[in-house]
């Protein structure tokens, strides 16, 4: 009977010791996605701040730089890292054209820059 009741308390033990690790990797996976999620969050509102004052629709990228504050020197900083508009530029097309509001354009931007 001894060593019945061993092996369960040995069963038994190693099983939680399993669980626990699976609940471990789930918070993990769960952190990164809710850290991904505020950066994309982040992002989306510097975009919105940053084009508020913009006249839509906007039909072409030139319209899109021309009402940047800065041109194509505005920055948004992304996970602490500063990027311009003329480094994001290349997330947008011609095909994207118009935009009706600045909606459009920071839902684009965040979806294509994988956030």
């Amino acid at each position: 009977m001894q060593i019945k009741d061993t092996i369960i308390r040995e069963i038994n033990k190693r099983l939680l010791k399993r669980e626990i690790r699976v609940q471990n990797k789930k918070m993990v996976q769960q952190k990164k996605e809710e850290e991904k999620m505020n950066v994309r969050e982040e992002v989306y509102e510097q975009i919105i701040e940053i084009l508020k004052d913009a006249r839509f629709p906007i039909n072409s990228l030139e319209e899109l730089i021309a009402a940047l504050p800065e041109g194509l020197d505005t920055t948004c900083i992304i996970g602490g890292t500063e990027v311009t508009a003329a480094e994001a530029r290349s997330l947008i097309t011609e095909k994207d054209f118009p935009f009706k509001d600045v909606k459009d354009i920071a839902n684009l931007l965040v979806e294509r820059a994988g956030l």
